[in-house]
């Protein structure tokens, strides 16, 4: 019986321990990256999106299909259907490459990937920061990638981001979103990121 409740007792303790956040390899991460963590952002770089995360945009739910086994989505005969997940990075942050992973084995239909920001203010008013598109056909899992980011500070709320494609034929599939970022301390740390007088309130000639 001693033996059982200190058993308990050490579980109660380990239940306790993630406030202490110690990273993987022991060493001990600052503040900010607890705090990132805490609330659902990540503490480095970079942010992975599954094939799991993804979800169907509802035109068309039966012309994907997740493949769980296998790790990737997949188009199906019934093509046509647009897939999205939600995308969440620390603000003021900058994102500097968009990879993806994927299989296409249509040797006529190729397929985009894109990364869009969506302002919280306005109706359908968005941006495509970045798009990443397959090539040809193979079996083989492939990588495509854009490292030009347009408009690449987060800024939070104004806007909210997030990661969608089409998948044309069952012989496309998706494996995963990447996106590469970095810490925003330097000039543009304002959310003025670009460079120019665009978005002051009011500008002296």
């Amino acid at each position: 019986m001693k033996h059982t409740q200190s058993f308990i007792v050490i579980l109660v303790l380990a239940a306790a321990v993630p406030t202490l956040a110690v990273a993987p390899d022991g060493e001990g991460r600052d503040d900010d990256s607890v705090a990132a963590n805490l609330n659902g952002f990540p503490a480095t770089s970079p942010l992975v999106i599954p094939a799991a995360a993804f979800a169907t945009n509802g035109d068309s739910p039966s012309s994907t299909n997740m493949i769980w086994y296998e790790g990737y989505i997949a188009g199906t005969a019934l093509a046509g259907g647009c897939i999205q997940a939600p995308v969440y990075l620390p603000d003021n942050t900058e994102i500097t490459s968009f990879y993806i992973s994927y299989i296409d084995e249509d040797g006529g239909q190729d397929f985009t990937v894109w990364l869009t920001r969506t302002t919280n203010t306005s109706v359908a008013a968005f941006l495509d920061l970045a798009t990443a598109s397959t090539t040809g056909s193979s079996p083989d899992v492939r990588t495509a990638w854009d490292t030009s980011i347009q408009e690449p500070i987060v800024q939070l709320p104004e806007y909210s981001y997030y990661v969608s494609t089409c998948l044309p034929s069952a012989s496309t599939k998706l494996i995963s979103a990447r996106i590469y970022f970095e810490s925003n301390d330097g000039i543009f740390a304002d959310g003025f990121e670009t460079g120019t007088t665009s978005n002051w309130t009011t500008v002296e000639p």
